[in-house]
């Protein structure tokens, strides 16, 4: 039986890495993910797995693996692979039943090991080491078999954890897990084609329309770049934006600046927001930051309705819980020419009645509906296959094109001229008898 035990590599910090103050996520042993935040001199507590001090972590690259030993301190660790040393074998569970009594260890006695490796009087892997050889039918196992029983015992009682970098997919992967509704049940593959359609890049202006906790949003403002051109305009529900999400990106300084906040009650350019800007030489200090502050506010919100009625926008998401009519009325107007629209919801009967209200509006053009499909897989040496439960249901996605509808323009099939044209050999009507049969028909002159 192989253990893989992990060896302990040179402490010593790196100079980039995570950074004093810093939004960073655990990976604990049961594979959920923890957001904390790296203060220094605060202990960083992941529950049953035990604690450790946030210094352990400041100033060492992401991707590291740490062991937290005695006295709730966290060193770095080398870990090889659980499956580095599995091997062909003939060997079958056909003759392995599910019996209970087959662990001789107490639950008595595997408490106290518990206490003794949280303690630091164990390591954790002689933990798990001395509950296989005390469990009957470990030997009769396939290799296959017992890689998993290591793997499953370490996910209960290992304290081995690894820092992970707060991007987009992993923060993704944690609300998913954990909260899925929280982002309105949005996959990962259905996020990146939302991204896709809508053309996300460094020069984009952009409206957002975001109930997903910032997820959607989150994504939009990562697609922008570290010097974005562009600009980012969020639509929110009372006096003030909830995207959590936002809070735990790494998100640059020139980022931020592009982004602006916008209440529904803000949006209309008949009520601009007013503000009376008072003298605050007289004012005691408690009224002097009070003032400052509602400034502020009124400058922010100025800023953000003159940037929405400029219009001219490059595109529109919407992945609101509200039906997507009443939300594009209001925004649509807003929005350039030949520029992308793009609605997200977990189900499809609300894209279908906004489908049919684009179809019957001249100022969309060619709305449609995808469902994106994923399969997991589980890659592992001699044993690749779909995993056993996965997500059904990735949400779906309403596309169409902003247009601009032309009451001059006459369609070249409702000239009353085309009926004297005749198709050519291949069937199709000749382009030069097409363009002067509209010439004709707004001329008022005649063909030969």
């Amino acid at each position: 039986m192989a253990t893989n035990p992990a060896t302990p590599v040179d402490p010593s910090p790196t100079p980039a890495g995570v950074c004093a103050g810093q939004q960073v996520i655990i990976r604990m042993p049961s594979g959920n993910y923890k957001p904390v935040k790296a203060t220094p001199g605060a202990k960083i507590d992941l529950g049953k797995f035990g604690s450790f001090l946030a210094d352990d972590i400041i100033g060492r690259p992401f991707g590291h693996t740490y062991e937290i030993y005695t006295k709730g301190r966290a060193r770095p660790l080398r870990v090889e692979s659980e499956y580095a040393t599995v091997k062909e074998t003939e060997a079958t569970n056909r003759e392995i039943m599910d019996d209970p009594q087959a662990q001789r260890l107490t639950h008595d006695e595997i408490q106290r090991l518990k206490e003794s490796s949280l303690a630091g009087e164990v390591d954790h892997d002689a933990l798990i080491a001395k509950m296989a050889e005390n469990n009957a039918s470990f030997e009769k196992k396939t290799e296959f078999s017992k890689a998993k029983y290591i793997k499953r015992k370490k996910s209960k009682y290992s304290k081995v954890f690894t820092v992970v970098d707060p991007t987009l997919h992993n923060l993704w992967h944690f609300f998913f897990t954990r909260n899925s509704t929280k982002i309105r049940d949005i996959r990962i593959d259905t996020l990146a084609q939302l991204l896709a359609m809508l053309n996300v890049n460094a020069y984009s202006r952009l409206l957002v329309v975001d109930d997903t906790h910032g997820m959607v949003l989150s994504a939009v403002l990562s697609r922008l770049g570290a010097n974005p051109q562009g600009q980012v305009l969020a639509l929110h529900e009372g006096d003030s934006a909830n995207f959590d999400l936002l809070k735990l990106m790494p998100l640059s300084a020139t980022v931020s600046e592009r982004l602006l906040y916008l209440s529904w009650s803000r949006i209309n350019p008949d009520a601009p927001v007013q503000f009376d800007d008072k003298d605050t030489t007289e004012m005691s200090e408690l009224d002097r930051r009070g003032h400052e502050r509602r400034k502020a506010t009124f400058l922010r919100v100025q800023a953000a309705q003159t940037a929405l009625w400029q219009g001219a926008w490059d595109g529109l998401v919407i992945a609101s819980q509200y039906q997507p009519e009443s939300i594009l009325r209001e925004l649509v107007p807003y929005i350039g020419g030949s520029r992308p629209i793009v609605v997200y919801s977990p189900s499809k009967e609300p894209l279908v009645t906004t489908a049919a209200f684009m179809k019957t509006n001249p100022d969309y053009l060619f709305p449609q509906i995808t469902e994106s499909w994923m399969r997991e897989y589980q890659v592992l040496p001699g044993r690749t296959h779909p995993l056993m439960t996965m997500n059904a249901g990735g949400g779906y996605l309403l596309s169409a094109t902003r247009v601009y509808d032309s009451p001059e323009e006459v369609p070249i099939f409702s000239t009353p001229r085309l009926a004297t044209i005749k198709p050519n050999k291949t069937g199709r009507l000749p382009a030069k008898r097409l363009k002067a049969a509209q010439s004709a028909d707004i001329n008022g002159s005649s063909i030969s």
